[in-house]
């Protein structure tokens, strides 16, 4: 029930965001096989100075009907602009996974980022934070660093990157490689290879299908 109220709470809010005069965000849809699901929607709303992010994955693996993978993260995010360099931010997420010992993970935290590099064909920046992390065995103070870049091969092929680290009890990782290629001014194709450690490692290549609004 948790689970589903979290849901409905994201999407309904990343509506609400898409319809402002200047939202933006995207919708991904895909996998590798019949029984494989790799789904994301993202969506922000943004101001000179502020910005609100949402973001919704779900992944999904089954072979010889035996479920191996059963993710769901969802992380709401506001920055607030310093320059157009450097800027601080509140970030809240929930996350849960069938297979995790720990239980489903809640994480609400506040740091600063700062963007290295902002031209129109590469992008780099990187965010550091403190939050508290709780689970079915702990509440504790972590340390997070989030790296993010991407870089376009030509108006319509982009290549990008996301890397999450939680230190804590225990490691959580997770790291997002995309190859996007734009196909008219809203549809998109593309390769994702997503790797988390939560602990145990795991490793989804999906081919997707996606909408930017």
């Amino acid at each position: 029930m948790k689970r589903k109220i979290t849901i409905i709470f994201a999407i309904v809010l990343g509506m609400l965001f898409t319809w402002e005069v200047n939202a933006t965000g995207n919708i991904k849809v895909g996998g590798t096989f019949v029984n494989d699901t790799d789904s994301t929607f993202n969506a922000s709303w943004d101001q000179k100075w502020e910005s609100f992010n949402v973001s919704v994955d779900y992944t999904y693996k089954e072979s010889d009907n035996v479920v191996k993978l059963d993710k769901f993260n969802t992380v709401g995010k506001y920055n607030y602009k310093f320059s157009e360099e450097f800027y601080a931010f509140a970030i809240t997420s929930y996350d849960t996974d069938k297979f995790r010992s720990s239980g489903d993970r809640t994480v609400f935290g506040s740091g600063v980022g700062y963007n290295w590099y902002s031209t129109e064909n590469f992008k780099l920046s990187t965010e550091s934070s403190i939050a508290l992390l709780t689970n079915d065995f702990v509440d504790e103070a972590i340390f997070r660093q989030n790296i993010t870049s991407s870089y376009k091969l030509s108006d319509a092929l982009e290549v990008s990157n996301k890397l999450l680290f939680e230190s804590g009890t225990e490691t959580y990782l997770k790291s997002e490689t995309d190859i996007t290629y734009l196909i008219g001014t809203n549809l998109t194709v593309g390769l994702r290879n997503r790797y988390t450690q939560d602990p145990e490692s795991n490793n989804v290549l999906s081919f997707n299908v996606g909408y930017k609004y």
